[in-house]
């Protein structure tokens, strides 16, 4: 792809027509390059575009030699360029190379200081052979939004991440989870904090009961940044179920709940 780019770059027009490819001194963008360096994009193409991403923690042993670890994978779930969520874990089609990758990207890192947790965005397509094409796009050296979705998968069901990158509990049960940091619901503009957390903990809510966290089954809805469900009609939470299709269940009647509640506050005087 690099070289495919490069046979292109002497036939880029400019914003500035008094910049050429090849011209002299500041005029010539070949030249510009060459003094301040460059970063190069290309728009990538294909059928089922996907956003997945890997993220890892580096440490280091008794020895002080670099650890890496991968946590998790993850379809990322976005509103255009803006991250809303995400799905764990990633595509099987792909899961495996997203490991494969987290783990050399993460060691690089090492070799450089890095150190803590790790994140690598990615873009998937298919190819004409219907195979998955992964490309990587950014490196994130913090905690992103896909951290606290898997940590509060790991204080709850208190288990890791297998060799193909499914979270198995202490039980062995296979986890699924889907996490949103900004479900925006239009309905919950009348209702304050206060009474989204009573409809949840009181026991008198139906449709929180079906949602609510259970602790034996370790399935259930996990609610928070509440901060923002009066200012912006937005709240965060994290569904987790032993199948995938559960989590999304789970996803969806939490929705259903919210927008629900947000009628009955609003015909409530």
């Amino acid at each position: 792809m690099a070289n495919d780019i490069e046979k292109l770059l002497p036939t880029m027009k400019f914003e500035c027509s008094a910049v050429t490819w090849a011209g002299n001194g500041f005029t010539g963008f070949r030249n510009q390059m060459q003094r301040l360096g460059c970063i190069g994009e290309a728009l990538l193409e294909g059928d089922s575009l996907q956003s997945p991403s890997v993220q890892g923690v580096i440490s280091q042993d008794d020895d002080g030699r670099p650890v890496v670890r991968i946590l998790s994978t993850h379809e990322q779930v976005l509103n255009g360029q803006t991250y809303y969520g995400c799905i764990f874990p990633a595509r099987s089609g792909y899961r495996k190379k997203l490991i494969e990758y987290g783990l050399r990207v993460g060691a690089e890192l090492a070799k450089n200081g890095g150190e803590g947790y790790f994140s690598v965005d990615f873009i998937a397509r298919k190819l004409h052979c219907k195979a998955w094409d992964l490309k990587a796009v950014e490196i994130n050296l913090r905690k992103g939004g896909t951290t606290h979705p898997y940590v509060l998968l790991e204080l709850l069901c208190k288990g890791k991440t297998d060799e193909e990158g499914v979270f198995h509990s202490e039980n062995g049960e296979p986890k699924y989870y889907v996490a949103t940091d900004g479900c925006l619901i239009p309905a919950l503009q009348k209702v304050r904090k206060d009474a989204l957390l009573h409809a949840l903990l009181s026991g008198k809510h139906a449709l929180a009961e079906e949602i609510k966290w259970n602790m034996e089954k370790k399935k259930g809805a996990v609610f928070h940044l509440f901060r923002f469900v009066d200012l912006k009609n937005m709240v965060g939470f994290t569904c987790i179920g032993s199948t995938r299709e559960e989590a999304e269940e789970i996803n969806r009647k939490t929705i259903h709940f919210l927008t629900a509640l947000g009628e009955q506050c609003a015909d409530t005087p």
